[in-house]
Protein backbone atom coordinates (compact mmCIF):
# COMPACT_ATOMS: atom_id res chain seq x y z
CA UNK A 1 0.00 0.00 0.00
CA UNK A 2 2.91 2.36 0.69
CA UNK A 3 3.87 2.08 -2.99
CA UNK A 4 0.39 3.19 -4.05
CA UNK A 5 0.60 6.07 -1.56
CA UNK A 6 3.95 7.11 -3.01
CA UNK A 7 2.50 7.15 -6.53
CA UNK A 8 -0.52 9.09 -5.27
CA UNK A 9 1.77 11.61 -3.57
CA UNK A 10 3.86 12.10 -6.70
CA UNK A 11 0.68 12.39 -8.78
CA UNK A 12 -0.52 15.10 -6.41
CA UNK A 13 2.73 17.06 -6.67
CA UNK A 14 2.94 16.76 -10.45
CA UNK A 15 -0.76 17.45 -10.52
CA UNK A 16 -0.40 20.87 -8.89
CA UNK A 17 0.69 22.57 -12.13
CA UNK A 18 -1.13 20.09 -14.33
CA UNK A 19 -4.47 20.31 -12.54
CA UNK A 20 -4.21 24.03 -11.91
CA UNK A 21 -3.13 24.62 -15.50
CA UNK A 22 -5.91 22.56 -17.02
CA UNK A 23 -8.40 24.00 -14.55
CA UNK A 24 -7.37 27.52 -15.46
CA UNK A 25 -7.60 26.66 -19.16
CA UNK A 26 -11.07 25.36 -18.35
CA UNK A 27 -11.89 28.62 -16.57
CA UNK A 28 -10.48 30.61 -19.48
CA UNK A 29 -13.36 29.21 -21.51
CA UNK A 30 -15.46 31.69 -19.50
CA UNK A 31 -13.29 34.47 -20.89
CA UNK A 32 -13.05 33.22 -24.46
CA UNK A 33 -16.75 32.46 -24.88
CA UNK A 34 -17.67 35.86 -23.44
CA UNK A 35 -15.37 37.87 -25.70
CA UNK A 36 -15.35 35.72 -28.85
CA UNK A 37 -18.19 34.34 -30.94
CA UNK A 38 -18.19 30.64 -31.95
CA UNK A 39 -16.88 31.58 -35.40
CA UNK A 40 -13.88 33.42 -33.93
CA UNK A 41 -13.28 30.80 -31.24
CA UNK A 42 -13.05 28.22 -34.05
CA UNK A 43 -9.48 29.45 -34.76
CA UNK A 44 -8.47 28.52 -31.21
CA UNK A 45 -10.03 25.07 -31.61
CA UNK A 46 -8.42 24.35 -34.99
CA UNK A 47 -4.90 25.63 -34.35
CA UNK A 48 -4.55 23.75 -31.08
CA UNK A 49 -5.88 20.62 -32.78
CA UNK A 50 -3.19 20.81 -35.47
CA UNK A 51 -0.55 21.71 -32.88
CA UNK A 52 -1.21 18.47 -31.03
CA UNK A 53 0.11 16.47 -34.00
CA UNK A 54 3.43 18.27 -33.96
CA UNK A 55 3.78 17.94 -30.20
CA UNK A 56 4.07 14.22 -30.93
CA UNK A 57 6.34 14.47 -33.96
CA UNK A 58 8.90 16.91 -32.57
CA UNK A 59 9.80 15.00 -29.36
CA UNK A 60 9.58 11.79 -31.52
CA UNK A 61 9.19 9.44 -28.57
CA UNK A 62 12.40 10.54 -26.87
CA UNK A 63 10.75 11.12 -23.50
CA UNK A 64 9.72 7.49 -23.11
CA UNK A 65 12.98 6.31 -24.70
CA UNK A 66 14.83 8.40 -22.12
CA UNK A 67 13.00 6.69 -19.24
CA UNK A 68 13.61 3.27 -20.76
CA UNK A 69 17.34 3.71 -21.40
CA UNK A 70 17.98 5.45 -18.10
CA UNK A 71 17.11 2.21 -16.28
CA UNK A 72 19.71 0.15 -18.17
CA UNK A 73 22.42 2.52 -19.47
CA UNK A 74 25.30 3.43 -17.19
CA UNK A 75 26.07 6.88 -18.60
CA UNK A 76 23.02 8.89 -17.60
CA UNK A 77 24.39 12.17 -18.95
CA UNK A 78 24.91 10.59 -22.34
CA UNK A 79 21.34 9.29 -22.41
CA UNK A 80 19.94 12.74 -21.62
CA UNK A 81 22.24 14.55 -24.04
CA UNK A 82 21.50 12.18 -26.91
CA UNK A 83 17.73 12.46 -26.47
CA UNK A 84 17.80 16.22 -25.81
CA UNK A 85 19.93 17.14 -28.84
CA UNK A 86 17.81 14.91 -31.06
CA UNK A 87 14.71 16.86 -30.07
CA UNK A 88 16.48 20.22 -30.40
CA UNK A 89 17.63 19.48 -33.96
CA UNK A 90 14.16 18.27 -35.00
CA UNK A 91 12.58 21.39 -33.49
CA UNK A 92 14.91 23.82 -35.26
CA UNK A 93 14.34 22.15 -38.65
CA UNK A 94 10.58 22.26 -38.11
CA UNK A 95 10.69 25.91 -37.05
CA UNK A 96 12.57 26.99 -40.17
CA UNK A 97 10.24 25.09 -42.50
CA UNK A 98 7.07 26.32 -40.76
CA UNK A 99 8.16 29.95 -41.02
CA UNK A 100 9.17 29.60 -44.68
CA UNK A 101 5.83 28.02 -45.65
CA UNK A 102 3.59 29.85 -43.16
CA UNK A 103 1.43 31.48 -45.83
CA UNK A 104 0.74 28.19 -47.60
CA UNK A 105 -0.19 26.55 -44.28
CA UNK A 106 -2.50 29.44 -43.42
CA UNK A 107 -4.19 29.11 -46.83
CA UNK A 108 -4.74 25.38 -46.27
CA UNK A 109 -6.39 26.06 -42.91
CA UNK A 110 -8.68 28.71 -44.49
CA UNK A 111 -7.01 31.53 -42.59
CA UNK A 112 -5.18 33.22 -45.49
CA UNK A 113 -4.92 36.57 -43.71
CA UNK A 114 -3.50 35.01 -40.52
CA UNK A 115 -0.12 33.61 -41.52
CA UNK A 116 1.28 35.13 -38.33
CA UNK A 117 -0.78 32.58 -36.36
CA UNK A 118 1.22 29.83 -38.05
CA UNK A 119 4.54 31.47 -37.21
CA UNK A 120 3.54 31.99 -33.57
CA UNK A 121 2.46 28.38 -33.23
CA UNK A 122 5.69 27.17 -34.83
CA UNK A 123 7.62 28.97 -32.08
CA UNK A 124 5.29 27.63 -29.36
CA UNK A 125 5.74 24.06 -30.61
CA UNK A 126 9.52 24.38 -30.89
CA UNK A 127 9.86 25.80 -27.38
CA UNK A 128 7.55 23.16 -25.88
CA UNK A 129 9.34 20.30 -27.64
CA UNK A 130 12.76 21.49 -26.52
CA UNK A 131 11.43 21.76 -22.95
CA UNK A 132 10.02 18.23 -22.97
CA UNK A 133 13.32 16.43 -22.22
CA UNK A 134 14.37 18.73 -19.35
CA UNK A 135 10.91 18.23 -17.85
CA UNK A 136 11.26 14.46 -18.33
CA UNK A 137 14.61 14.59 -16.55
CA UNK A 138 13.06 16.34 -13.56
CA UNK A 139 10.46 13.57 -13.40
CA UNK A 140 13.14 10.88 -13.63
CA UNK A 141 15.14 12.49 -10.84
CA UNK A 142 11.91 12.87 -8.83
CA UNK A 143 12.41 16.63 -8.60
CA UNK A 144 8.68 17.11 -8.52
CA UNK A 145 8.81 20.44 -6.69
CA UNK A 146 11.09 22.02 -9.29
CA UNK A 147 8.90 20.56 -12.03
CA UNK A 148 5.81 22.02 -10.37
CA UNK A 149 7.43 25.42 -9.79
CA UNK A 150 8.46 25.88 -13.43
CA UNK A 151 5.15 24.60 -14.79
CA UNK A 152 3.23 26.81 -12.37
CA UNK A 153 5.26 29.88 -13.35
CA UNK A 154 4.43 29.30 -17.00
CA UNK A 155 0.75 28.86 -16.19
CA UNK A 156 0.56 32.03 -14.12
CA UNK A 157 2.30 34.01 -16.85
CA UNK A 158 0.03 32.59 -19.55
CA UNK A 159 -3.17 33.34 -17.63
CA UNK A 160 -2.04 36.81 -16.62
CA UNK A 161 -1.21 37.71 -20.20
CA UNK A 162 -4.54 36.32 -21.45
CA UNK A 163 -6.45 38.55 -19.05
CA UNK A 164 -4.21 41.53 -19.86
CA UNK A 165 -4.47 41.14 -23.64
CA UNK A 166 -8.15 40.21 -23.91
CA UNK A 167 -9.78 42.18 -21.09
CA UNK A 168 -7.65 45.22 -20.31
CA UNK A 169 -5.82 46.11 -23.53
CA UNK A 170 -9.07 46.65 -25.49
CA UNK A 171 -10.29 48.99 -22.73
CA UNK A 172 -7.05 50.92 -22.43
CA UNK A 173 -5.96 51.19 -26.05
CA UNK A 174 -9.13 50.86 -28.17
CA UNK A 175 -9.10 54.57 -29.00
CA UNK A 176 -5.34 55.14 -28.74
CA UNK A 177 -3.02 53.51 -31.22
CA UNK A 178 0.08 52.00 -29.63
CA UNK A 179 2.73 49.85 -31.28
CA UNK A 180 2.22 46.81 -29.01
CA UNK A 181 -1.56 46.47 -29.41
CA UNK A 182 -3.68 45.87 -32.50
CA UNK A 183 -7.39 45.33 -32.09
CA UNK A 184 -7.61 43.20 -35.25
CA UNK A 185 -5.33 40.51 -33.76
CA UNK A 186 -8.24 39.44 -31.56
CA UNK A 187 -7.96 35.82 -30.46
CA UNK A 188 -4.38 35.85 -31.70
CA UNK A 189 -3.44 37.35 -28.35
CA UNK A 190 -4.30 33.99 -26.78
CA UNK A 191 -1.54 32.49 -28.95
CA UNK A 192 0.89 35.30 -28.09
CA UNK A 193 0.32 34.69 -24.37
CA UNK A 194 1.05 30.99 -24.88
CA UNK A 195 4.18 31.81 -26.87
CA UNK A 196 5.60 34.07 -24.15
CA UNK A 197 4.83 31.50 -21.42
CA UNK A 198 6.45 28.64 -23.39
CA UNK A 199 9.57 30.71 -24.01
CA UNK A 200 9.79 31.61 -20.31
CA UNK A 201 9.58 27.96 -19.21
CA UNK A 202 12.27 26.94 -21.70
CA UNK A 203 14.56 29.69 -20.42
CA UNK A 204 14.02 28.53 -16.81
CA UNK A 205 14.97 24.97 -17.78
CA UNK A 206 18.13 25.86 -19.74
CA UNK A 207 20.55 26.19 -16.75
CA UNK A 208 19.60 22.75 -15.41
CA UNK A 209 19.85 21.25 -18.90
CA UNK A 210 23.30 22.70 -19.54
CA UNK A 211 24.63 21.20 -16.31
CA UNK A 212 23.30 17.79 -17.39
CA UNK A 213 24.90 17.71 -20.81
CA UNK A 214 27.44 15.03 -21.67
CA UNK A 215 28.44 13.35 -24.93
CA UNK A 216 26.11 12.69 -27.83
CA UNK A 217 26.28 8.94 -28.48
CA UNK A 218 25.42 8.14 -32.09
CA UNK A 219 24.97 4.40 -31.53
CA UNK A 220 22.82 5.05 -28.48
CA UNK A 221 20.77 7.50 -30.55
CA UNK A 222 20.10 4.80 -33.16
CA UNK A 223 18.98 2.40 -30.43
CA UNK A 224 16.74 5.04 -28.91
CA UNK A 225 15.21 5.81 -32.30
CA UNK A 226 14.49 2.14 -32.93
CA UNK A 227 12.74 1.95 -29.58
CA UNK A 228 10.92 5.26 -30.04
CA UNK A 229 9.83 4.92 -33.68
CA UNK A 230 6.76 2.80 -32.91
CA UNK A 231 5.92 5.21 -30.08
CA UNK A 232 5.76 8.04 -32.63
CA UNK A 233 3.13 6.05 -34.49
CA UNK A 234 1.36 5.41 -31.19
CA UNK A 235 1.41 9.11 -30.41
CA UNK A 236 0.31 10.20 -33.87
CA UNK A 237 -2.47 7.66 -33.92
CA UNK A 238 -3.50 8.84 -30.47
CA UNK A 239 -3.61 12.43 -31.66
CA UNK A 240 -5.68 11.38 -34.66
CA UNK A 241 -8.14 9.85 -32.23
CA UNK A 242 -8.05 12.89 -29.96
CA UNK A 243 -7.97 15.87 -32.32
CA UNK A 244 -8.61 14.79 -35.92
CA UNK A 245 -12.31 15.53 -35.43
CA UNK A 246 -11.63 19.22 -34.78
CA UNK A 247 -8.94 19.47 -37.44
CA UNK A 248 -11.14 17.84 -40.11
CA UNK A 249 -14.47 19.47 -39.35
CA UNK A 250 -13.82 22.45 -41.59
CA UNK A 251 -13.37 20.07 -44.53
CA UNK A 252 -16.02 17.46 -43.66
CA UNK A 253 -18.98 19.25 -42.13
CA UNK A 254 -21.79 19.91 -44.58
CA UNK A 255 -23.44 22.67 -42.54
CA UNK A 256 -23.83 26.22 -43.80
CA UNK A 257 -21.37 27.62 -41.26
CA UNK A 258 -18.71 25.02 -40.27
CA UNK A 259 -16.79 27.58 -38.20
CA UNK A 260 -19.83 27.94 -35.93
CA UNK A 261 -19.99 24.16 -35.42
CA UNK A 262 -16.25 23.99 -34.75
CA UNK A 263 -16.44 26.78 -32.19
CA UNK A 264 -19.37 25.12 -30.40
CA UNK A 265 -17.69 21.72 -30.42
CA UNK A 266 -14.45 23.20 -29.11
CA UNK A 267 -16.21 25.04 -26.27
CA UNK A 268 -18.23 22.04 -25.06
CA UNK A 269 -15.25 19.75 -25.59
CA UNK A 270 -13.45 21.86 -22.98
CA UNK A 271 -16.09 20.85 -20.43
CA UNK A 272 -15.19 17.20 -20.95
CA UNK A 273 -11.46 17.60 -20.27
CA UNK A 274 -11.93 17.65 -16.50
CA UNK A 275 -10.97 13.97 -16.46
CA UNK A 276 -7.91 14.56 -18.63
CA UNK A 277 -6.66 17.02 -16.01
CA UNK A 278 -6.32 14.10 -13.61
CA UNK A 279 -5.02 11.76 -16.34
CA UNK A 280 -2.22 14.13 -17.28
CA UNK A 281 -1.11 14.54 -13.67
CA UNK A 282 -1.22 10.76 -13.23
CA UNK A 283 0.86 10.15 -16.37
CA UNK A 284 3.64 12.48 -15.25
CA UNK A 285 4.08 10.44 -12.08
CA UNK A 286 3.14 7.01 -13.41
CA UNK A 287 5.46 6.62 -16.40
CA UNK A 288 8.76 6.70 -14.47
CA UNK A 289 7.06 4.86 -11.60
CA UNK A 290 5.94 1.98 -13.84
CA UNK A 291 9.40 1.62 -15.38
CA UNK A 292 11.11 1.66 -11.98
CA UNK A 293 8.74 -1.00 -10.63
CA UNK A 294 8.88 -3.25 -13.71
CA UNK A 295 11.58 -5.54 -12.28
CA UNK A 296 9.88 -6.06 -8.90
CA UNK A 297 8.30 -9.43 -8.22
CA UNK A 298 4.95 -7.85 -7.36
CA UNK A 299 4.98 -5.36 -10.28
CA UNK A 300 1.94 -6.81 -12.03
CA UNK A 301 -0.10 -6.83 -8.85
CA UNK A 302 0.83 -3.18 -8.27
CA UNK A 303 -0.21 -2.26 -11.82
CA UNK A 304 -3.57 -3.96 -11.27
CA UNK A 305 -4.17 -2.12 -8.00
CA UNK A 306 -3.23 1.17 -9.60
CA UNK A 307 -5.81 0.55 -12.34
CA UNK A 308 -8.56 0.01 -9.79
CA UNK A 309 -7.86 3.25 -7.95
CA UNK A 310 -7.46 5.08 -11.24
CA UNK A 311 -10.85 3.98 -12.61
CA UNK A 312 -12.44 4.87 -9.29
CA UNK A 313 -11.21 8.48 -9.49
CA UNK A 314 -12.00 8.88 -13.21
CA UNK A 315 -15.57 7.65 -12.84
CA UNK A 316 -16.10 9.88 -9.81
CA UNK A 317 -14.97 12.94 -11.80
CA UNK A 318 -17.16 11.98 -14.77
CA UNK A 319 -20.22 11.36 -12.61
CA UNK A 320 -19.77 14.59 -10.64
CA UNK A 321 -19.46 16.58 -13.88
CA UNK A 322 -22.58 15.01 -15.36
CA UNK A 323 -24.65 15.40 -12.18
CA UNK A 324 -23.93 19.12 -11.84
CA UNK A 325 -23.70 19.91 -15.54
CA UNK A 326 -26.84 22.10 -15.38
CA UNK A 327 -24.87 24.48 -13.19
CA UNK A 328 -21.44 24.15 -14.81
CA UNK A 329 -22.35 24.71 -18.46
CA UNK A 330 -24.01 28.15 -18.23
CA UNK A 331 -21.24 29.39 -15.96
CA UNK A 332 -18.47 28.18 -18.25
CA UNK A 333 -19.95 29.11 -21.62
CA UNK A 334 -21.08 32.70 -21.50
CA UNK A 335 -22.68 33.51 -24.86
CA UNK A 336 -26.12 32.14 -25.63
CA UNK A 337 -25.03 31.53 -29.22
CA UNK A 338 -23.08 28.43 -28.12
CA UNK A 339 -26.26 26.86 -26.71
CA UNK A 340 -28.18 27.37 -29.94
CA UNK A 341 -26.52 24.30 -31.43
CA UNK A 342 -28.74 21.26 -30.92
CA UNK A 343 -25.87 18.85 -30.19
CA UNK A 344 -23.56 21.07 -28.14
CA UNK A 345 -24.64 19.86 -24.71
CA UNK A 346 -25.20 16.27 -25.82
CA UNK A 347 -21.54 15.64 -26.64
CA UNK A 348 -20.28 16.21 -23.08
CA UNK A 349 -21.41 12.96 -21.35
CA UNK A 350 -20.20 10.96 -24.35
CA UNK A 351 -16.77 12.58 -24.28
CA UNK A 352 -16.47 12.21 -20.51
CA UNK A 353 -16.98 8.46 -20.82
CA UNK A 354 -14.56 8.37 -23.74
CA UNK A 355 -11.90 10.00 -21.58
CA UNK A 356 -12.37 7.37 -18.88
CA UNK A 357 -11.49 4.71 -21.47
CA UNK A 358 -8.57 6.85 -22.63
CA UNK A 359 -7.22 6.86 -19.08
CA UNK A 360 -7.63 3.09 -18.86
CA UNK A 361 -5.76 2.78 -22.15
CA UNK A 362 -2.79 4.71 -20.74
CA UNK A 363 -2.61 2.26 -17.85
CA UNK A 364 -2.96 -0.77 -20.10
CA UNK A 365 -0.21 0.43 -22.45
CA UNK A 366 2.50 -0.14 -19.85
CA UNK A 367 2.92 -3.80 -20.89
CA UNK A 368 4.33 -3.09 -24.34
CA UNK A 369 6.61 -0.35 -23.03
CA UNK A 370 8.29 -2.40 -20.30
CA UNK A 371 8.41 -5.47 -22.58
CA UNK A 372 9.79 -3.32 -25.44
CA UNK A 373 7.02 -4.54 -27.74
CA UNK A 374 6.16 -1.03 -28.86
CA UNK A 375 5.34 -2.25 -32.36
CA UNK A 376 2.23 -3.98 -31.06
CA UNK A 377 1.21 -0.77 -29.33
CA UNK A 378 1.75 1.05 -32.61
CA UNK A 379 -0.51 -1.36 -34.48
CA UNK A 380 -3.26 -0.96 -31.89
CA UNK A 381 -3.02 2.81 -32.18
CA UNK A 382 -2.93 2.71 -35.97
CA UNK A 383 -6.06 0.55 -35.98
CA UNK A 384 -7.75 3.14 -33.78
CA UNK A 385 -6.61 6.02 -35.99
CA UNK A 386 -7.86 4.34 -39.17
CA UNK A 387 -11.19 3.63 -37.49
CA UNK A 388 -11.42 7.27 -36.39
CA UNK A 389 -10.76 8.60 -39.88
CA UNK A 390 -13.19 6.19 -41.55
CA UNK A 391 -15.99 6.92 -39.08
CA UNK A 392 -15.51 10.68 -39.20
CA UNK A 393 -15.35 10.80 -42.99
CA UNK A 394 -18.47 8.65 -43.15
CA UNK A 395 -20.52 10.17 -40.34
CA UNK A 396 -19.54 13.83 -39.93
CA UNK A 397 -21.15 15.06 -43.17
CA UNK A 398 -24.49 13.44 -42.27
CA UNK A 399 -24.69 13.66 -38.48
CA UNK A 400 -22.50 16.61 -37.53
CA UNK A 401 -20.56 17.08 -34.32
CA UNK A 402 -22.43 14.40 -32.35
CA UNK A 403 -20.83 11.84 -34.67
CA UNK A 404 -17.39 13.07 -33.61
CA UNK A 405 -18.22 12.45 -29.94
CA UNK A 406 -19.55 8.93 -30.53
CA UNK A 407 -16.54 8.12 -32.72
CA UNK A 408 -14.20 9.17 -29.91
CA UNK A 409 -15.97 6.93 -27.41
CA UNK A 410 -16.12 3.92 -29.74
CA UNK A 411 -12.44 4.15 -30.69
CA UNK A 412 -11.07 4.67 -27.16
CA UNK A 413 -13.15 1.81 -25.80
CA UNK A 414 -12.08 -0.46 -28.66
CA UNK A 415 -8.40 0.36 -28.23
CA UNK A 416 -8.59 -0.29 -24.48
CA UNK A 417 -10.11 -3.71 -25.14
CA UNK A 418 -7.45 -4.55 -27.76
CA UNK A 419 -4.62 -3.43 -25.49
CA UNK A 420 -6.02 -5.52 -22.65
CA UNK A 421 -6.35 -8.66 -24.82
CA UNK A 422 -2.83 -8.39 -26.26
CA UNK A 423 -1.44 -7.51 -22.86
CA UNK A 424 -2.91 -10.62 -21.28
CA UNK A 425 -1.16 -12.67 -23.94
CA UNK A 426 2.30 -11.09 -23.69
CA UNK A 427 2.42 -9.60 -20.16
CA UNK A 428 -0.59 -10.78 -18.13
CA UNK A 429 -1.59 -8.37 -15.38
CA UNK A 430 -4.34 -9.58 -13.00
CA UNK A 431 -6.82 -6.77 -13.66
CA UNK A 432 -10.15 -7.53 -12.02
CA UNK A 433 -12.47 -6.86 -14.95
CA UNK A 434 -15.57 -7.88 -13.02
CA UNK A 435 -15.04 -5.35 -10.27
CA UNK A 436 -14.01 -2.61 -12.69
CA UNK A 437 -17.18 -3.39 -14.61
CA UNK A 438 -19.19 -3.04 -11.41
CA UNK A 439 -17.84 0.47 -10.93
CA UNK A 440 -18.87 1.40 -14.48
CA UNK A 441 -22.31 -0.12 -13.89
CA UNK A 442 -22.77 1.74 -10.61
CA UNK A 443 -21.82 5.07 -12.22
CA UNK A 444 -24.19 4.48 -15.14
CA UNK A 445 -27.13 3.45 -12.95
CA UNK A 446 -26.71 6.42 -10.64
CA UNK A 447 -26.46 8.81 -13.59
CA UNK A 448 -29.58 7.28 -15.17
CA UNK A 449 -31.44 7.58 -11.87
CA UNK A 450 -30.48 11.25 -11.70
CA UNK A 451 -31.85 11.73 -15.22
CA UNK A 452 -35.18 10.21 -14.17
CA UNK A 453 -35.39 12.46 -11.11
CA UNK A 454 -34.31 15.75 -12.64
CA UNK A 455 -34.73 15.26 -16.37
CA UNK A 456 -32.14 15.71 -19.10
CA UNK A 457 -29.72 18.60 -19.26
CA UNK A 458 -31.00 22.12 -19.79
CA UNK A 459 -29.09 25.22 -20.82
CA UNK A 460 -30.54 27.29 -18.00
CA UNK A 461 -29.32 27.58 -14.45
CA UNK A 462 -31.43 25.53 -12.09
CA UNK A 463 -34.16 27.85 -10.81
CA UNK A 464 -34.07 26.55 -7.27
CA UNK A 465 -30.31 26.91 -7.05
CA UNK A 466 -30.48 26.72 -3.26
CA UNK A 467 -32.95 23.84 -3.30
CA UNK A 468 -31.81 21.21 -0.83
CA UNK A 469 -33.48 18.51 -2.90
CA UNK A 470 -31.37 19.36 -5.95
CA UNK A 471 -28.02 19.55 -4.21
CA UNK A 472 -28.82 17.04 -1.50
CA UNK A 473 -29.87 14.22 -3.81
CA UNK A 474 -27.04 14.81 -6.26
CA UNK A 475 -24.53 14.87 -3.43
CA UNK A 476 -26.02 11.68 -2.00
CA UNK A 477 -25.68 10.14 -5.46
CA UNK A 478 -21.95 10.87 -5.45
CA UNK A 479 -21.62 9.54 -1.92
CA UNK A 480 -23.42 6.39 -3.02
CA UNK A 481 -20.97 5.88 -5.86
CA UNK A 482 -18.02 6.43 -3.54
CA UNK A 483 -19.41 3.79 -1.17
CA UNK A 484 -19.81 1.24 -3.95
CA UNK A 485 -16.40 2.01 -5.45
CA UNK A 486 -14.74 1.88 -2.03
CA UNK A 487 -16.15 -1.59 -1.47
CA UNK A 488 -14.90 -2.69 -4.88
CA UNK A 489 -11.37 -1.31 -4.44
CA UNK A 490 -10.91 -2.57 -0.90
CA UNK A 491 -12.29 -5.94 -1.92
CA UNK A 492 -9.76 -6.05 -4.76
CA UNK A 493 -6.98 -5.17 -2.37
CA UNK A 494 -7.78 -8.11 -0.10
CA UNK A 495 -8.08 -10.52 -3.02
Amino acid sequence: MSIIKKLAGQTAIYGIPSIVGRLINFLLVFLFTEYFSPEIFAAHTEFYAYAAFFLVILPHGMETAYFNFMRKDGDHKSVFTTAFLSVCIASVIFLVLAILFSQGIANFMNYPERAEYVRWFALILAFDAISSLPFAQLRQLEKAKMFAAIRSSGIILNVGLNVLFIVFFPRWFAENEVWFYREDIGIGYVFIANLIASAAMMIMLIPHSIRSLGIFDRELWKSMLRYAAPLILVGLAGIVNETFDRAAMDKLLSTENPKFDIGVYGAFYKLSIIITIFIQAFRYAAEPFFFDRSKDLDAKLVYARVMNYFIWVCLFIALATMLFFDLIAPLAIRQDAYFEHADGIAIVPILLLANVFLGALYNLSIWYKVEEKTRIGAWISIAGAITTIVLLVTLLPNYGIIAAAWTTLFVYAGMAVLSYLYGQKHYPVPYDILKIGLMFLAAFCLFYTDQLLFGSYSVQLVEAVHDFKYFGLKTLTLVGFMAVAYSVVIGFKKA
